[in-house]
């Protein structure tokens, strides 16, 4: 075998390792489920179960941790999107109240 071969070989058989890693098994894993739970209606009431799975099993493989722990930390993280996301909700019922609300005055005004 050429120098060149083996160098081509090498670097074919590192992007496999780091293809086949844990870390980009897990990330490739949960990119795909947070991708279907957002575009297949059916599956959206089970989004942030499946997001706290996720990320609790990527703990346990990548880092180690205990699997109880996992949980817990993938819990606080569903918690906190909850939260976001019931603030930007909110935020927007705000808006569309406010706005509503001017074009009922300008009605009005206009009547």
């Amino acid at each position: 075998m050429s120098e060149r071969e083996l160098t081509a070989r090498t670097i074919g058989e590192r992007l496999l390792r780091v293809v086949t890693s844990r870390r980009v098994l897990t990330a490739f894993v949960t990119l795909i489920v947070g991708w279907l739970t957002l575009n297949i209606p059916e599956l959206q009431p089970l989004h942030n179960e499946l997001l706290v799975l996720l990320v609790s099993a990527a703990l346990v493989l990548i880092t180690g941790m205990s699997a109880h722990e996992a949980a817990r930390i993938g819990r606080e993280q569903a918690s906190i999107a909850d939260t976001e996301l019931r603030e930007r909700v909110k935020a927007l019922l705000d808006e569309l109240v406010d706005e509503l609300m001017e074009k009922d005055e300008r009605s009005r005004d206009g009547s």
